[in-house]
């Protein structure tokens, strides 16, 4: 579906991923991680096989990520990575910042600032200017297209849910990989997103995967 899509289309293959407890909150005000060890390690897998991860600059303030692929003999195979960030907040001292030199690492800006961008040319990583949209963000269509251009046909979203409900509102992912905890979360969860995916989903599903992790389970959905 990626290589006939790369062919037939201006726009790349893309994948969302979303991790959830099992009564549906993307955050554990507790912990870091919401799924378990196997969930964590298909993600992992996940991103091997995309050529890039797009995340924004609200995810890398908050969890400061590394982003890369850390399982054993599949390291060399950590995609590139793509922060949407307007304003040029990121820190330049963030983990995926100064993992720079060994992972290509591109920010999608609008608001120029000289001074962080010749900063962030030092550590390595490219900037590209994208416009922003009627609501003030940047462009997803442009950043899509871009991406391309770059060379990405494969992209994993790996963000907050503002990036990935506009991604899904704005019908440009192609699959969604949704993680299921076998726990609640109940006072401890935050940002319950079952009513907004529970919505998409009704409209356009088509299940094309269900793996089991002991425990967690992993739905893949094919939403083009």
């Amino acid at each position: 579906r990626s290589y006939f899509k790369s062919k037939n289309n201006l726009l790349p293959f893309v994948s969302v991923k979303i991790a959830v407890s099992k009564d549906q909150y993307s955050i554990d005000k507790r912990k870091k991680w919401i799924t378990n060890y196997f969930s964590r390690a298909r993600g992992h897998l996940l991103r091997s096989s995309h050529d890039c991860i797009l995340t924004t600059s609200n995810t890398i303030i908050s969890d400061n990520p590394i982003l890369t692929c850390r399982i054993s003999g599949l390291s060399h195979k950590s995609p590139s990575r793509i922060i949407l960030d307007n304003k040029l907040r990121v820190p330049v001292n963030s983990k995926v910042i100064n993992g720079s030199l060994n992972h290509r690492t591109i920010i999608f800006f609008n608001q120029i600032n000289k001074r962080k961008i010749k900063l962030f040319k030092k550590k390595g990583v490219e900037t590209y200017k994208i416009s922003k949209d009627e609501n003030g963000n940047l462009d997803l269509k442009e950043v899509l297209m871009k991406s391309k251009d770059l060379g990405f046909h494969r992209i994993l979203v790996e963000s907050g849910m503002t990036l990935i409900n506009n991604i899904l509102i704005n019908n440009l992912a192609d699959n969604l990989n949704l993680f299921i905890s076998n726990k609640n979360l109940g006072k401890n969860g935050q940002s319950n997103i079952k009513n907004k995916i529970k919505f998409f989903l009704k409209k356009k599903k088509k299940i094309k995967e269900r793996v089991n992790l002991f425990g967690d389970k992993l739905i893949n959905y094919k939403i083009n």
